[in-house]
């Protein structure tokens, strides 16, 4: 489990490592544990690299809700990478939400219960997929965003 700790007060167990990432521009600290890091982490990199090596780029999409982790799981995959030669590059997907406008008239079923999207924003369903398809057909040709 991902965790965030001020490095000035703070400083992580000694089964885990610590880590300063850049988030959207803010220094944020966080400590990941050990097990985590050598169980999930590293063998995914090295899974990734592995798998595709001599490929120009390969593309993983995040998603989730609001909060989640996602932007630090990637900016810590980014860190992993420098690391073990597996090169990460995030692109936030927050420019690919649908205008809250069209998620607040639009629902969903989910349990049996239609829920407004901008609840769930977030989720897949929340993005607007053909400015997602675009950009990611860009970056398969090159192109920088």
């Amino acid at each position: 489990m991902l965790s965030t700790f001020d490095r000035d007060l703070v400083m992580p167990p000694p089964s885990a490592e610590a880590f300063t990432l850049d988030l959207a521009g803010f220094r944020t600290c966080i400590s990941v544990a050990r097990r985590e890091l050598e169980g999930l982490h590293l063998p995914l990199l090295a899974e990734l690299g592995s798998r595709f090596k001599g490929s120009d780029r390969i593309i993983v999409l995040l998603a989730g809700p609001p909060g989640s982790g996602k932007t630090t799981l990637a900016a810590l995959w980014e860190e992993l990478g420098w690391s073990t030669g597996v090169p990460v590059q995030a692109l936030p997907m927050d420019g690919f939400h649908l205008p809250n406008v069209e998620l607040d008239a639009r629902t969903t079923v989910r349990d049996g219960v239609a829920v407004p999207l901008r609840r769930i924003k977030g989720s897949p369903e929340t993005f607007d997929l053909p400015a997602l398809l675009t950009a990611v057909g860009g970056l398969r040709r090159g192109e920088v965003l």
